[in-house]
């Protein structure tokens, strides 16, 4: 409906608690986030605000901003993949 052919593809990143404090902030948009072992995750889009409830901030996996990249730039070389 709509000509809409594709939605948004978002991870979601959800605290174990409140105690640890905000995960992230107004301003953080476009933020590079990594994983427990320095990967790119994902850039930071935004977040839901903080409640007493919860804190959810939402980031555009990285395989997906880097296909979109590169079909625009077939050539571009983005990150590095090393294999351990």
């Amino acid at each position: 409906e709509y000509g809409i052919k594709e939605t948004s593809m978002e991870i979601a990143v959800l605290p174990y608690s409140n105690a640890t404090g905000l995960f992230s902030a107004p301003g953080d948009s476009g933020s590079i986030v990594l994983d427990r072992n320095g990967r790119i995750l994902g850039m930071l889009t935004g977040g839901a605000g903080t409640t007493d409830g919860t804190d959810v901030t939402y980031l555009t996996p990285y395989w997906y901003l880097e296909a979109e990249i590169k079909k625009h730039f077939p050539n571009a070389f983005l990150y590095d993949v090393v294999v351990n």
